[in-house]
């Protein structure tokens, strides 16, 4: 039993920020016997971030055929890298790196001694077609350019696209949606553009929390309405006409509409809290969820605690302290977990094991602890097999000795994950210059420059009608950051569905972008611009946009 201190100090020199363990998060630390823990949320989520990475590719040889294969690892990574095909086929087995756990030794430092040795998946993708450039791609077919991309099809340049979605350009956290170009956290869309926080909306276009609305044009707040522009109702004719207008493919025309949309947003009345069909929740961007204490971006999603971005297709309960993940129950300080784990800790990059402690890349395991690369295997530790009596022996001889160092319940070290921190998701959800990166210890990897050439995308046509098949071929230069790129053939499917434009800028930039309209995940207090009640919102008090309490936005929406 831990005795829990309530006001703590981060242990992180460069941060030293107060936060509290709750009584509720002591009852939930004491399920997993881990003690309280030594970092605020945002120092933990951002160690745990350090583990999954962002969208860089290489080059390199399997290392068991020797075949060019394309990873998610440099060079800079020691560690032999395999395709996904020989990772998953029977011409090797994980078992055979296991070594005995060495009590005199440190247990961070014999698992790194493993991971640099057992062979890792080139990529996180797994029962997918046509997928080689997206990571962690789940049963999905033609995505090009993604990351976290379950049960969809043809989605391009997209994040965090779940459950059911076909022809997704350029978005960010969608579900079961269809035909849609730069839309954020919408559920159930169809036929659309650029819509922000937007549930069960279609044929729609430049709009921001919508529910249950057809036929809209720079419209905000609204519930089940059609045939509206600026929030003004029209007639079913002049919105045919006005769309026309405001939607005729040319680039000229959509700048213009992009700098309408930043006035729709400015008009648009924020509740302090944005989830959707969610109870008893604190947090932000949440959907169907119920009961989460400062979680923030989940989907369907119960009973947790200081979650970001978990988007099963099912639920995840009972979780606290997870970057990042899918389908599970009882996980605690954890990353990048695909569906269907239960209880596990400290573990990473994983999917359908139970019991489970300090564990990488492990699938379908169960009583696990200190593995990484296993498939169907129970009881074992540094991937050596135990019987069941010796397994439990020895994870209490390795925890006690864990908990005497002060190491037990700390997720893996920094130097133990295989991407720099630049190349890492942490550097998107905390931006730090090299030189931060470096004096904290952490690794810095050059990206090496792009190759230049290709038409100038600045410079091509206006119009998407003037735009043939023929354009597939043409090798695209971003005038921004001069990296490289080309439009598919789906993708100028879907412009020209949608009548938008070809976009000028690399997809980097675009995701960029999307991104950078997200607001950090972090809770202040300002007022409500209507009632003046304090409140707890993602919008800072320095923000100019309006953040209405909950009761005021309900009265003004609904």
């Amino acid at each position: 039993m831990y005795t829990f201190r309530m006001d703590r100090i981060c242990a992180n020199h460069w941060c030293r920020q107060p936060f509290e363990i709750t009584p509720a998060d002591e009852e939930f630390l004491q399920k997993f016997e881990c003690p309280a823990p030594t970092m605020c949320v945002s120092c933990r989520h951002q160690r745990r971030a350090m583990f999954t990475p962002v969208l860089v590719f290489h080059r390199r040889p399997s290392a068991l055929s020797g075949t060019p294969i394309l990873t998610m690892y440099s060079p800079r990574c020691q560690s032999p890298v395999y395709s996904i095909q020989e990772w998953w086929s029977d011409s090797w087995d994980g078992i055979s790196y296991g070594r005995p756990y060495d009590p005199s030794g440190d247990f961070f430092d014999q698992f790194q001694n493993l991971l640099r040795v057992v062979p890792k998946i080139s990529n996180h993708n797994e029962k997918s077609e046509n997928c080689d450039y997206s990571f962690g791609a789940y049963n999905s077919r033609n995505c090009y350019y993604c990351r976290t991309i379950a049960r969809s099809e043809d989605v391009y340049y997209s994040e965090l696209i779940t459950g059911k979605n076909e022809g997704i350009v350029d978005c960010y956290r969608c579900q079961y949606s269809n035909y849609l170009v730069e839309c954020m956290l919408c559920v159930q869309c169809y036929g659309s553009s650029y819509l922000y926080r937007c549930t069960n909306v279609r044929d729609s276009h430049f709009c921001i929390d919508c529910q249950g609305c057809s036929d809209c044009l720079f419209c905000h707040n609204l519930r089940n309405k059609a045939f509206h522009i600026g929030n003004q109702p029209v007639d079913k004719e002049t919105f045919k006409k006005m769309k026309q207008e405001l939607m005729d493919g040319r680039h000229s025309t959509h700048m213009k509409n992009l700098r309408h949309l930043e006035e729709v947003r400015m008009e648009t009345i924020w509740k302090d809290q944005q989830n959707v069909n969610s109870e008893d929740c604190v947090g932000d961007g949440l959907f169907n969820c119920a009961r989460c204490i400062e979680c923030f971006s989940c989907f369907n999603t119960v009973d947790s605690r200081y979650c970001w971005e978990l988007t099963p297709s099912e639920t995840t309960s009972h979780s606290m302290d997870v970057t990042r993940g899918g389908i599970g129950e009882l996980l605690y300080n954890c990353a990048g977990l695909g569906g269907k784990n239960y209880f596990a800790r400290m573990c990473a990059n994983s999917r359908h094991s139970s019991f489970i402690t300090y564990c990488t890349y492990c699938f379908t395991c169960k009583d696990c602890f200190g593995c990484t690369g296993l498939r169907n295997k129970q009881y074992c530790i540094l991937n050596k097999q135990y019987n069941q009596e010796e397994y439990e022996t020895t994870i209490r001889n390795i925890m006690e000795k864990m908990k005497s160092n002060g190491q037990w319940g700390e997720f893996f070290r920094p130097e133990d994950s295989a991407f720099a921190y630049n190349n890492s998701t942490a550097s998107i959800y905390f931006p730090l210059s090299k030189e931060e990166i470096l004096d904290r210890g952490w690794e810095w990897e050059d990206i090496p420059d792009p190759t230049l050439g290709g038409i100038d995308a600045s410079v091509i046509p206006d119009s998407i009608d003037e735009i043939d098949d023929s354009f597939l071929d043409s090798i695209l230069t971003c005038p921004v950051s001069r990296k490289r790129f080309k439009i598919q053939k789906k993708e100028l499917e879907i412009y020209r569905m949608l009548r938008l434009p070809c976009p000028r800028l690399h997809p980097d930039i675009r995701i960029k972008r999307r991104r950078g309209l997200i607001n950090p995940y972090i809770l202040h207090d300002r007022t409500c611009r209507q009632c003046g009640k304090v409140i707890r919102t993602t919008f800072g008090p320095e923000r100019k946009e309006i953040v209405y309490c909950e009761s005021c936005y309900l009265k003004e929406v609904y």
